[in-house]
């Protein structure tokens, strides 16, 4: 009976200690996903004929000190009436005159020493809501084209987490979006 109680303890604790494991990783991988930087649009609610204000962020900076931003959107759907630009989290900013889609947005800091690390709102745009299908708000950037840079020149790799314009009525999907 000795023998065969400790041939169960030896698989039993081989198996706890592979599941303990397994664990481990699992919330290990999730805390570096949720460290990488990230470019994000929030996701907004309204009908047609509402002005909604779509913000465009960055969280987990590791520091640059430029950039540009293609901001796309289904221009059947959506207007884009108006733009804010927060001077506080990149500096010195440009952005295109045009109202549409692709959308440019662009900070260019070619004299800074330092790299912004800073997180936060880039961005506000007001779009008028034309339809009820809504819209979704896609960001790119082309890193083998140097959108994104740090002072030594460097381009930098960001996520990009799109948002949406939700219009109509509100339902359970859309009722608890992500707001940056």
């Amino acid at each position: 009976m000795r023998n065969s109680t400790k041939n169960l303890i030896f698989p039993l604790t081989a198996i706890m200690l592979t599941i303990g494991l397994t664990i481990l990783m699992l919330f290990a991988a999730h805390a570096a996903e949720t460290d990488l930087p990230v470019i994000y649009a929030s996701a907004v609610q309204g009908k047609a004929g509402d002005i909604v204000e779509v913000n465009i962020g960055i969280r987990n900076n590791p520091g640059i000190s430029s950039m540009r931003l293609f901001v796309f959107y289904d221009d059947t759907a959506l207007r884009l009436v108006g733009r804010a630009m927060d001077k506080g989290v990149l500096g010195a900013q440009f952005h295109s005159d045009k109202l549409t889609s692709p959308y440019t947005l662009l900070w260019e800091n070619g004299t800074v020493n330092e790299n912004y690390t800073v997180n936060g709102n880039l961005a506000a745009l007001e779009f008028e809501i034309l339809s009820e299908a809504g819209s979704d708000i896609n960001l790119k950037y082309d890193f083998a084209q140097y959108d994104i840079l740090n002072v030594k020149l460097e381009s930098v790799h960001f996520d990009v987490e799109n948002g949406r314009v939700h219009a109509g009525t509100p339902t359970p999907e859309n009722i608890n979006m992500r707001r940056e």
